[in-house]
């Protein structure tokens, strides 16, 4: 149960950082927090939301940085 409560506090916390992220304009630790949430996909959050995000506002250069990641997520 307290696993459970964690990984739902995760999710949750992940989702206010990337809010406030994305709405303060900080492209980076939005597209860091996206992929943290997407790579998490097991909680149940939204993978399709943040992948999208992902492929819509990546630079070239953010991509080549989490290469590795976005190819075992297949983003």
């Amino acid at each position: 149960a307290r696993v459970e409560a964690n990984n739902q506090s995760f999710v949750a916390l992940g989702q206010k950082a990337f809010e406030q992220a994305a709405f303060a304009g900080d492209k980076q630790l939005s597209l860091d927090v996206a992929l943290l949430l997407c790579d998490a996909d097991e909680l149940h959050n939204n993978f399709d939301f943040y992948s999208k995000y992902i492929r819509e506002n990546a630079s070239d250069g953010w991509r080549r940085a989490n290469e590795e990641k976005l190819l075992a997520l297949n983003i």
